[in-house]
């Protein structure tokens, strides 16, 4: 199994591979390791992504034959590379064993060592998370595994996805390469693609410092420090199939590649990273939306002739003005103010900066910009002009401003909440949100200090002021557009912030060298890394540490001040272990075992979580996945197991947030969630209950799904959805019946379409004319009630011309004793229904309106006989009427139905 799941990366890299090898022999460019496989992932996607966009939107017939052509090549070139290769292996694993065996018994461990154990261990335990974990995420399981399934099925990118029957809009690099593993190993096989990204990520930091610092010390420092960041270990653990590691990776490399473009002197070598640009940038824009902010950002680092660099600054003022104004209005005075600092420090570095460009040079740099951008606009055409409402959806998204007033008041979110989650806890202020990087919580608040001295040192270089450059400006768009919304959109800037924190720890333990020993700065250094880690599940405040993850994530921000008390406790405690000597009350003996202690911790701290869980559901990886994956819990399978049995492969399903159950399923289903810039609500709440069974029932929608108060987002499944006619109804029983329930979730099918209670009921009949329903455009205007009656008005206005009309009543009633409860604490009535009919002809109706009033009295519930129903029909305009009186006997319970056309009872009515 394990090998099967492997083809997929592999393939895609024995592809690159080729093409890597073509290019690097025909130009005679020299490659390191990391750079082989930096170039191979990039062109295997490029080789892969483009031509199946090309061939699945224009030629659909064609894209299965293209992709197994693309497996089968890849796979056959694999044999012979890994034939060819292993030689060189095999001498490459002796070199590594002959440099552990340097290290073995040396009392000259630094941080060099370990910063390599801790990278290593980290990668194995990302590794292993991967490998025993199914597919998971909100935002994977219902965009893009689901569109990845389709274009599986399919062999095309369609406009709509049938199975979440929303448009295709996302950029669909992520679903291009599940939808590949599909083709090549089953719905199960995408668990290695996200490692390709992770070591992507690793060895972009690792080559760009190689190129610019050849410092091993520094390198495998900021790899130890991305590896142990929080955001990390969640992008595996959670976000694994989301665009944000992938996008972390074209950032990253675009950003090397870049580098080693500036330091190229040879023209073979500036066309091979020019090639190498143009594919990493145009892969961007088709993996995020972030990915077309890549070009924004490229365009501001890269150096420029110098009488180019005041149209550069002048661009670049202008998008801020705009940007500043934005957040101002959108979100916040503070996270407007937080846009001109970063806007000034920006400035400040573009214009004191020294290096400049020559125009041939400036022209290899844009090459790239402008090839690379055809993809991305190949795409955003296509979302443009061919699925309706994104322009303005895009142009809502970026550009226009719903307020013009400034905006002072911080609209932050609360504790408790059900939307607070850890990726948008930094939310709890205005501070906290704008501050993310140095006090958030995924990033690591204790390492504050290695940031701004790593800020510090990287500022006194022009290298270093490129880097700054570059990932200022991306935070400026983030700052301005997502503060308030997601801090998982901050990975574009994983590879250039882990090098400044790199710097900074190198610094700092540069700084306290003379003052310390070496094991003490292995001590310190291994407590650094380790509150990395212990940031996945803050620690602190100590005295929350029993509360809900997501409520500690947001206190954490919350309680600024204090965080910060703890930050500076931790920092000096880090120092103090640093200078620490041994001395005879404290045995040199024993401070080296306490250094070995926590270098063991920190090894196995990666993948000890998972281990405990797995060894807690008896090593049985299905139960440690049903049980501790929380989008793949038992309720959420079994749900999608029945609903694959019961439905059929064309009939849909409405629910609310639950994920993955179309992907699971292979039924579609429409999430209410997922569609929140449509008007699907409105259509939903329609009181004609007739009017709606009949739209669902055309629309082939036949099953419910509602949430039970087991589930996580039950409060505000009933705040915000309960309201709708679909689901009062549908768990009142009335408009669908149980067929299924579990903790979380109820399964409900739909009553085929026919005479309900509500206006439909009510059928105006033209005396020369074939029935007319109360269907759309709808006649219904309003429900009133007096101390007379209930009043329902009907807006006659579009039936053409003087004409005389019947009207044909009917009303569904349950017989049984009489409930003076209300419906929200779903009490029923055991009965039988029956209905009645009373027709009246209304001769020459010469106004717009008609009103039908209904007159009760308190006997109608208390006596089975001698009850009259009366019904009014009256001309609003003149007060003219023609009354029919209905004596049937009722015992009367209520109508279900919110119109309440017979009342609960006399005395609440």
């Amino acid at each position: 199994m394990v090998l099967l799941e492997m083809i997929p990366p592999l393939t895609i890299l024995s592809v690159g591979l080729f093409f890597t090898r073509r290019f690097t022999k025909a130009l005679k460019i020299p490659l390191k390791a990391y750079e082989v496989f930096l170039s191979s992932f990039v062109m295997g996607m490029a080789a892969l992504v483009i031509p199946f966009i090309a061939i699945g939107v224009l030629f659909p017939n064609w894209l299965g034959r293209f992709v197994y052509s693309y497996l089968a090549f890849g796979s056959g070139y694999f044999v012979v590379a890994t034939i060819r290769f292993l030689p060189n292996l095999a001498a490459n694993f002796d070199e590594v064993l002959m440099k552990t065996k340097q290290y073995k018994g040396s009392s000259e461990l630094d941080l060099e060592y370990v910063a390599k154990a801790s990278s290593f261990a980290a990668l194995i335990g990302y590794l292993f998370i991967l490998a025993i974990s199914p597919p998971r995420g909100w935002d994977a399981l219902h965009f893009y595994y689901s569109h990845a399934l389709v274009f599986f099925i399919s062999e095309k990118i369609p406009i709509i996805n049938p199975l979440n029957l929303i448009p295709v809009f996302k950029p669909p690099l992520v679903s291009i390469l599940l939808s590949y593993t599909f083709f090549s190993a089953g719905l199960d096989a995408a668990n290695y693609l996200p490692f390709l990204f992770l070591l992507g990520v690793v060895f972009s930091i690792y080559g760009y410092l190689q190129e610019t610092y050849p410092n091993t010390e520094l390198q495998w420092v900021s790899v130890s420090v991305f590896l142990a960041m929080p955001i990390t270990y969640f992008l595996i653990y959670e976000w694994a199939y989301y665009q944000d590691l992938p996008i972390a990776f074209f950032y990253g490399v675009t950003f090397y590649f870049l580098s080693k473009l500036q330091n190229s002197n040879k023209m073979t070598s500036k066309a091979f990273w020019i090639v190498l640009l143009i594919f990493a940038l145009g892969l961007a824009p088709l993996t995020k939306m972030s990915g077309y902010a890549l070009f924004f950002v490229y365009l501001i680092a890269i150096k420029v002739p110098k009488h180019v660099n005041l149209l550069q600054i002048i661009v670049f003022v202008i998008i801020t003005g705009f940007l500043a104004r934005r957040a101002a209005t959108e979100i916040h005075v503070l996270v407007s103010a937080a846009v001109l600092v970063i806007a000034l420090f920006v400035v400040l570095l573009l214009a004191t900066r020294q290096d400049r460009a020559t125009l041939g040079e400036l022209t290899g740099y844009l090459i790239p910009v402008i090839l690379g951008f055809l993809p991305g606009l190949a795409w955003l055409y296509r979302m443009i002009f061919v699925i309706p409402g994104t322009k303005e959806f895009l142009l809502n998204t970026y550009y226009r401003s719903k307020n013009a007033q400034i905006q002072w008041k911080w609209s932050g979110i609360a504790i408790p909440e059900v939307t607070t989650y850890i990726e948008n806890a930094h939310r709890a202020t205005a501070l906290s949100s704008v501050l993310i990087l140095f006090t958030g919580s995924l990033f690591v608040a204790p390492w504050l200090l290695a940031k701004l001295a790593g800020l510090r040192e990287l500022l006194k270089e022009e290298k270093g002021k490129q880097l700054i450059i570059f990932g200022s400006s991306f935070l400026l768009l983030w700052t301005a557009y997502f503060s308030n919304v997601s801090a998982r959109y901050l990975t574009a800037l994983l590879m250039p912030f882990s090098i400044i924190i790199g710097k900074g720890v190198v610094c700092l333990f540069n700084f306290i060298g003379s003052r310390s020993s070496k094991k003490g700065r292995q001590i310190s250094f291994i407590l650094f890394l380790l509150l990395g880690y212990g940031g996945v599940y803050p620690f602190y405040p100590f005295e929350l540490v029993l509360e809900n993850i997501h409520v500690r994530y947001y206190l954490f921000h919350k309680e600024m001040w204090r965080t910060l008390l703890y930050v500076f406790m931790f920092t000096l405690i880090m120092f103090l272990l640093a200078v620490f000597k041994p001395n005879g009350r404290v045995s040199r003996a024993g401070f080296n075992q306490l250094g070995r202690l926590l270098l063991l911790i920190l090894i196995v701290t990666p993948a000890l979580g998972q281990v405990s869980l797995i060894a807690y559901s008896g090593f049985s990886i299905q139960e440690y996945q049903t049980k501790w994956v929380y989008d793949y819990r038992e309720t959420i399978t079994e749900l999608s197991e029945i609903l694959q049995s019961v439905a059929k492969p064309d009939e849909i399903t409405i629910t609310v947030n639950a994920p993955g159950l179309e992907f699971f399923s292979q039924r579609p289903v429409l999430d209410l969630m997922t569609i929140t810039e449509t008007n699907i609500t409105g259509y939903l709440n329609d009181k004609n209950t007739t009017r709606l069974l009949s739209r669902l029932d055309n629309a082939n929608v036949r099953y419910v799904v509602t949430l039970r108060q087991e589930h996580d987002f039950y409060p505000a499944f009933i705040q915000q959805y309960f309201f709708l006619t679909l689901f009062k109804y549908t768990v009142s029983g009335y408009l669908a019946d149980l067929i299924y329930t579990n903790d979380e979730f109820a399964l409900y099918r739909l009553h085929s379409s026919g005479p309900r209670i509500g206006p439909s009921a009510l059928v105006l009949k033209s005396c020369n004319s074939s029935w007319i329903a109360l269907q759309d455009p709808t006649p219904y205007s309003g429900f009133e009630e007096n101390e007379d009656g209930f009043y329902l008005l009907l807006d006659l206005s579009y039936f053409p011309g003087i004409v005389q009309y019947s009207i044909d009543f009917k009303i569904r009633y349950s017989l049984g004793d009489v409930v003076k409860r209300s419906f929200w604490e779903n009490n029923t009535v055991e009965g039988t229904s029956f209905a009645t009919t009373a027709e009246v002809l209304i001769h020459q109706l010469d106004c717009n309106n008609l009103t039908l009033e209904y007159f009760y009295s308190e006997s109608i519930f208390s006596t089975a006989d001698g009850n009259e129903w009366k019904i009014i029909f009256k001309t609003v305009d003149n007060g003219r009427s023609i009354q029919f009186i209905n004596g049937v006997p009722l015992v009367g319970d209520y109508l279900e139905t919110e119109y309440l056309i017979v009342p609960l009872t006399a005395n609440n009515a």
